[in-house]
């Protein structure tokens, strides 16, 4: 399944925040793709978000950018994506609070469990993504490992919502399954 066929799954599902992920292929076919990618989310009233790539956000006319503590720092990516919504990826507190002060829009907060999409991710665990709750006020998705089985603990721990994929792409029915997710976050009941 290609990114478009898989932002269509989760669209149809009702997800309206999308986000474009590709490390390898060449700019030009990434802005194609993000261009592409974009059109369908304004056909469904969605929020499109290109990750890392700042430049291609620009070029597809992306509604956000998400940045991680290595790619361009805020501060740098609001000289070129001015208007749009930054979100950062934080590990611990530290780095939290900085992309807050920053003027980060939203957290994407993990890896809180160990993931195969990122063999290189720092687990930050649930305790963590707790003590970033305390320490900040804009919203927080984690991200990382996630599983049916996990959203309850998650938002438990503070987080707004998750990010995912492979556990809703692997499903037999991904648009079903998106949808499953979708409604068991909406219907959570945490008490504080």
């Amino acid at each position: 399944m290609d990114h478009e066929e898989s932002a269509k799954v989760f669209l149809d599902a009702g997800i309206r925040v999308i986000q474009y992920r590709e490390k390898v292929a060449a700019s030009t076919v990434q802005i194609e793709e993000a261009r592409r990618i974009k059109m369908l989310c304004r056909d469904y009233n969605a929020i499109f978000i290109v990750n890392d790539r700042v430049d291609v956000a620009v070029a597809a006319s992306a509604d956000g950018l998400h940045i991680g503590q290595s790619d361009t720092g805020i501060i740098e990516a609001r000289k070129l994506f001015k208007d749009g919504i930054i979100g950062v990826s934080a590990t611990n507190v530290g780095e939290a609070i900085k992309a807050e002060r920053q003027g980060a829009a939203y957290l994407g907060v993990g890896s809180i469990f160990p993931t195969g999409t990122k063999s290189d991710a720092v687990i930050t665990g649930l305790d963590e993504l707790k003590r970033i709750r305390r320490n900040t006020t804009i919203p927080i998705y984690a991200i990382g490992g996630i599983k049916f089985k996990h959203l309850k603990e998650i938002k438990g721990h503070g987080a707004d919502g998750v990010a995912l994929i492979s556990s809703i792409l692997s499903a037999e029915d991904p648009v079903a399954e998106a949808r499953r997710y979708a409604e068991e976050w909406k219907n959570l009941s945490i008490s504080k």
